[in-house]
């Protein structure tokens, strides 16, 4: 499994939805990279889901359908369940699936590789958009 994590004080998590699954932040991100994947031409839905490990958005790629997945490491006030933020950075996480048929499944073909072109082209996004992008890292 390919990640790409970073640090930034870019998105706005204060005012980010609630995801109605689990107290978890990131929608911010998933959203710029959702819009940023829309003007590239790749086909998306209308809106950042929720799941209970985070958000994430499907797009399609060459004929290929992807999940892109995003999570903000932000701690919660243990009474209000607000995010507190300081002025550190805050730590992201970008994590990738690749949806395929069942006979694929089975037969272990067409798998998520780290050269699939979600991967880079969510890379570029992260490089381009992020204007105070801290020690990224691409884990595979």
């Amino acid at each position: 499994m390919t990640l790409l994590t970073f640090e930034s004080k870019q998105f706005d998590i204060i005012n980010e939805p609630r995801n109605d699954i689990n107290l978890i932040f990131g929608h911010s991100l998933a959203e710029m990279l959702r819009q940023n994947f829309k003007q590239r031409g790749h086909e998306t839905f209308d809106e950042v889901e929720t799941e209970d490990w985070g958000w994430y958005f499907d797009t399609k790629i060459d004929g290929q359908n992807y999940m892109v997945g995003a999570i903000a490491f932000v701690d919660t006030h243990p009474e209000t369940e607000e995010p507190v933020i300081d002025d550190e950075p805050i730590g992201f996480l970008v994590q990738f699936d690749k949806y395929r048929g069942w006979k694929d499944v089975l037969l272990g073909r067409n798998k998520l590789t780290p050269n699939d072109p979600v991967i880079s082209i969510t890379e570029a996004i992260i490089k381009s958009e992020v204007l105070d992008l801290q020690n990224y890292e691409r884990e595979v």
